[in-house]
């Protein structure tokens, strides 16, 4: 008998739609694949695949709408899994808002799981509801450190590697611009402003980062709120610059930058996230500080392979099967 396959996405980010769609693709292989989320984020899926909620409750003005809608997706969802009769299906809640979920999702007459993504990176109430999730549900971290930090907690943990979202393509060599490229939403405090400006001008070098409107500083960064260009400012940057000091969620910049295999250079805190990657990839992160030192061409690519390998779509395939399997054996 086919498995059944049931995707949620109940907040519609629109950075995770490429992430969603590699995963819906690999789960699809395995079983027939549904998603259920708002019409735009649903848009590219086979509409034979998926079914709609609400677009207005994927728009929050104020916190008290977010618990509001993020409650009424909630229900239009479990109605959705019962009248479609997929409550055999194995369930997979791509994203949530902890105290909703805990509150409004917690008796379940089926096999579920849910990916995290900033879910342990929230205020300390949103944190304290997590942590009032059932222990049968499997949580799906793309790190060890939020499978250390959550088996801690008696939760079922498996680790996914974060899909690539370009064709992997070499460009340690290619570096025909001049800069850096800084385009995560972690917005840097001012504080590093000044030695940012230092470094840079010293040696020549722009930067580009995101902002919330298009402005130079001191006629050496330029942010922009958008990137239209931005997978050829990244392979042709001389590095990526991240700012990232997170402990338990990862950066899809630093993904994208690794499939490129270009040097990353991290200002700032060091959150356990980048700790964990500097053990994995060490010739590829550097400090500030040694933004400009020679890399051995030899052990970078060793780093870029091991990556690949990590992140190939069989090893992705492999560790969405073994989830999959787990639940159908309940």
């Amino acid at each position: 008998m086919e498995k059944k396959i049931v995707l949620v996405d109940l907040l519609g980010v629109k950075a995770h739609k490429k992430l969603l769609k590699i995963m819906f693709d690999e789960l699809n292989v395995l079983g027939n694949t549904i998603l259920i989320s708002s019409k735009s984020f649903c848009d590219g899926f086979d509409v034979d695949k998926v079914h709609h909620l609400p677009s207005e409750n994927f728009t929050f003005n104020n916190i008290r709408e977010v618990f509001y809608k993020q409650k009424k997706n909630i229900t239009l969802a479990k109605k959705i899994i019962r009248t479609e009769k997929l409550t055999d299906a194995i369930v997979i809640i791509t994203s949530f808002e902890n105290i909703t979920l805990s509150l409004f999702w917690r008796k379940f007459e089926h096999r579920r799981a849910a990916f995290l993504h900033n879910n342990l990176d929230r205020s300390r109430l949103s944190k304290l509801f997590f942590f009032l999730l059932p222990r049968n549900i499997i949580l799906l971290g793309f790190t060890e450190s939020i499978k250390q930090k959550l088996v801690s907690k008696k939760y079922n943990v498996e680790v996914i590697n974060f899909p690539i979202s370009f064709s992997p393509e070499d460009n340690f060599l290619n570096k025909k611009g001049k800069y850096f490229f800084a385009p995560s939403g972690s917005t840097l405090p001012q504080e590093y402003d000044d030695l940012l400006i230092n470094f840079l001008t010293e040696r020549g070098i722009k930067l580009y980062r995101k902002g919330k409107k298009e402005n130079v500083i001191e006629n050496c960064i330029i942010e922009k709120p958008f990137f239209n260009d931005y997978e050829e400012l990244l392979k042709e940057s001389l590095a990526t610059l991240i700012y990232c000091p997170y402990d338990y969620r990862a950066s899809g910049v630093f993904y994208d930058a690794m499939c490129f295999n270009k040097k990353v250079i991290i200002i700032g805190k060091e959150g356990e996230f980048l700790k964990e990657m500097k053990k994995k990839y060490p010739n590829t992160i550097f400090n500030l500080d040694e933004a400009m030192l020679s890399v051995d061409n030899e052990l970078k690519k060793d780093d870029y392979n091991n990556f690949l390998e990590n992140h190939s779509k069989e090893n992705l395939n492999k560790q969405l099967r073994a989830v999959i399997e787990s639940q159908t054996a309940k």
